[in-house]
Parts: structure tokens; sequence; C-alpha cells
């Protein structure tokens, strides 16, 4: 009994311990975010001599400034790359997640190989190779390029999908073929609207992937027109790396990038967690 308590004991010590630590970082978490956004209303020299303050005033200068810098073209072409890869990506992945699960055929457990090897290596390790084929197709420097290289990277969502299909029953989908549907017709109005809880967690990952993706971008995309936020975001430090003269515009426009991807995690955090608990265990 002694030891049973002992163990008892440290077990509630452990999880003290644990969610203090964790009350801890998320306080820290908290504290870095909000003074990043309050610093969007501080001019250069109050964000030195008031770094971790409220502002005097609430004024707008700063996106003023950035916009007459241009940096809503970074927005607008990160959010053209966004909808058409997220489109691309979420919809392919779900037909090779339902022809992976649904059909037995000659060199399917090859194929589900294939895209859990993607999950272990990134894209960056073959950029030579992907930059070549896109520059020998025409596209680099365009938003096709990107879009496409973008929507290519679905090896986590063929994953999470293809797991969480297998927990689905055949059943609907049996029915509909004998009152003769088509094998679309059954993907796209019996089995896609059975996936939600999976695509919950599938669409959160793949936009904040590709909203914050710097490398590959920064290696097919060179032209200032077709740049997106992450590029943009270089090119706003670099400007003021030499004395720090505007610095606050640096602040700027990393709250605005992040904004998006902040708020569509703090909405659909749950409903991610959710879909990835059901799509990775069987």
């Amino acid at each position: 009994m002694r030891v049973l308590k002992r163990i008892f004991r440290f077990d509630r010590i452990w999880m003290n311990l644990s969610a203090l630590i964790l009350g801890a970082f998320c306080l820290i978490n908290i504290a870095l975010f909000a003074n990043l956004y309050l610093s969007m209303f501080k001019t250069n020299i109050e964000l030195f001599a008031n770094t971790w303050g409220f502002p005097q005033q609430f004024n707008f200068d700063n996106i003023i400034k950035l916009i007459e810098m241009g940096f809503q073209n970074y927005v607008y072409n990160s959010a053209i790359v966004l909808v058409f890869a997220l489109f691309i990506r979420i919809f392919c992945a779900s037909m090779v997640a339902y022809g992976l699960t649904r059909y037995d055929f000659k060199g399917r457990s090859i194929l589900t190989l294939f895209f859990l090897v993607g999950l272990m290596f990134p894209a960056e390790l073959g950029i030579i190779a992907l930059s070549l084929m896109i520059r020998d197709l025409g596209l680099i420097n365009t938003r096709l390029g990107l879009i496409l290289v973008e929507a290519a990277n679905m090896s986590l969502a063929v994953f999470i999908l293809s797991n969480f299909l297998k927990t689905v029953p055949k059943s609907m989908s049996e029915s509909a073929r004998i009152d003769g549907a088509n094998e679309f017709t059954v993907f796209t109005v019996i089995v896609l609207p059975m996936m939600r809880p999976a695509l919950g967690a599938v669409i959160p990952l793949s936009m904040i992937g590709i909203w914050n993706n710097l490398f590959i971008p920064l290696v097919l995309l060179t032209r200032e027109e077709v740049k997106t936020i992450p590029l943009g975001l270089m090119r706003f430090f670099n400007a003021v790396n030499p004395d720090l003269s505007r610095i606050n515009l640096a602040f700027t426009a990393i709250a605005l990038g992040t904004l998006p991807m902040l708020l569509l995690f703090a909405l659909g955090s749950k409903q991610m967690i959710n879909g990835i608990t059901q799509g990775s265990v069987k």
C-alpha cells in the first residue's frame, strides 16, 4: 500500500508540474503574440523606448506605409497560391486515399509506401530536380508553377485520409452502386462528405504549410510581382537591417502575415485535433 501511495503521489506531482510548465509556456507565447500585434501601432522610436508596453495611441500609419510599399501584392499572391493549391491537393489526396483503401490492385502496397516515404523526406531534398522540371515546363516565376509544386506535396493528407477511410464502412458505397451510381458519384456524393472529420484536420494543416512556405517560393520565384508573403517579409527585413530605422514596418508585416493562420488555428484547432486523432488511429 505504501508503494501504491508513493506512486499515486508521484503521479499527482508530475501532473501538477506538467500543467505548470504548460501554463507557463502558453502565457509566454500569448505575451509574445500580444506584443507583436501591439507593435503594429507603435512608431519606430516608441518600439525601442516602450517595447513591452501599450502604444501611446492606436494609429494605422504602419499599415498605410506597408500598403504604399506594395505589401498587399504579397498577400494577393499568397491567397491565390493558397486557394488553388489547397483545392488541388485536397481533391487529389482524397481520390488517392479512396483508391488505396477501396480497391485491391497490384502495386497498391508499393504505392502506399511511396506516399509514406514522402512523409520521411521533405520536398526540399529534391529541389534541384524540381526546379529543373518547373523550368523545362516554362513555369519559373509564375504562380502556376508554385501552385503545382505545393499541390503535389500531399503525402500527409493521403496518410490521414487513408487511415480515416479504413474506419468508414463500405455499405453505403455498395448501396449506391446497386442503385446505379458510377464511381465518381459514389466518391463525390457518398464518400467525400463522410471524410469531413478528417478533412477538418487536413485542410488547416495544408493551409498553414502552404501559407508559411519560404524555401520553395525562394527557389522558384524571383520576380517581385509574383512573390508571396514569406518572401515579402525578407524584403522588409533586408530594408531595415542596416540601421533599424524602419523596424516597426517589419513587425507590422510579420503581424499581418501571421494573422490569417493564427485566426484559422484559433477557430479550427478543436476540429483539427479531432481529425488527426480519427485519421491516425484505426
